[in-house]
């Protein structure tokens, strides 16, 4: 879980908040408010996640993820946007693209996958709660597209998407799909991606400029670096992928594989932190607990279900273990 430019997230929050959300009552659980929010930070990407899965609860809404996706323009995207368009042409500008793609907001990885007559971005997002995945995968392949047929366009050269590919089953209508991405889009694929006819790729840039990339390519590894300095440890990253779980927190097994470890090898490293998987999630449960009880009117069971425990008794027992108090006190007490 990187650190990456707060860009992304305050482009989305406005979009939110233009729509009605509740964003500054969000933003204030978080210790934060738009209006102070410093465009030059930076932000991890498991606390920008959680505070838009809080603001996501509703059901899925296609066009509003498709809204927040098309906000993501050329010039919040930096050195980043003037080394794409620098390239020889879109082929280029892609792989590049590829190569630095910590420094877009995406929640998922984009690969180029190479055929005969059409190359596809495909794209795969981070493990992330089920009700958060579908609205993600329409977000980021619409800023994926917007940012291929900005660049594409800048450079003189239009580049157009043969298909789109979604994992998902096939919705009631389409036609907002394929007006959002101007082509015909097919679901329940293998994967999702943005299929695009190789001859545009290959169009050079006229704007293409070799001094200028190798400049903004040096910009480029230098932000990369600055974010993965500013990123937290292992124990920090596992407890903000924990925290953005709103009902069943995944097991030891999920949270090894979202970091491309074994369960061992995870085990192993928090260790060496002096801390375990086991306590992290003690931690998570302790502090989701305290918001429930302060924040919400929900009964003891339905939140012993969210934080794991099959009954009440367990969660009772693991609160008052947590805290000195019963959790039913310490509701009182807080109102």
């Amino acid at each position: 879980m990187t650190t990456r430019s707060i860009l992304g997230l305050l482009y989305n929050l406005k979009a939110l908040e233009g729509a009605g959300m509740p964003v500054a009552d969000v933003l204030a659980r978080h210790g934060l408010s738009l209006d102070t929010m410093d465009p030059a930070a930076a932000i991890g990407r498991s606390r920008e996640l959680l505070i838009l899965a809080e603001l996501l609860e509703l059901p899925h809404d296609p066009s509003l993820a498709i809204t927040l996706g098309s906000e993501f323009s050329l010039v919040g995207y930096g050195p980043l946007s003037m080394l794409l368009m620098s390239c020889a042409n879109g082929y280029e500008a892609i792989k590049t693209g590829v190569r630095y793609q910590s420094l877009t907001y995406l929640f998922g990885e984009i690969s180029l996958q190479l055929r005969e007559n059409t190359s596809v971005l495909r794209y795969d997002p981070v493990a992330m709660p089920d009700e958060l995945r579908r609205f993600m995968i329409d977000r980021d392949l619409t800023g994926t597209y917007r940012l291929v047929r900005d660049i594409s366009t800048y450079a003189g050269r239009g580049a157009r998407l043969s298909e789109v590919w979604l994992s998902y089953s096939r919705p009631g209508s389409v036609a907002l799909y394929e007006d959002a991405f101007r082509c015909r889009v097919k679901f329940d694929q293998p994967h999702n991606g943005l299929v695009i006819d190789n001859g545009d790729l290959h169009r050079p840039f006229p704007i293409a400029n070799a001094s200028a990339f190798e400049l903004y390519r040096a910009q480029c590894e230098q932000l990369m670096l600055t974010y993965a300095e500013a990123a937290d440890g292992l124990a920090e990253k596992v407890a903000k992928h924990l925290e953005m779980y709103r009902y069943t927190l995944p097991t030891l097994n999920d949270v090894a594989d979202t970091f491309g470890l074994s369960e061992r090898t995870l085990r192993r490293q928090l260790g060496q932190t002096g801390t375990s998987y086991q306590a992290i999630l003690n931690a998570v449960r302790f502090k989701k607990a305290i918001h429930y009880l302060k924040h919400s009117t929900l009964p003891m069971d339905q939140i012993a279900m969210r934080l794991g425990y099959r009954e009440s008794a367990s969660f009772n027992h693991a609160f008052q273990r947590w805290s000195g108090i019963a959790p039913s006190k310490y509701r009182n007490g807080a109102k």
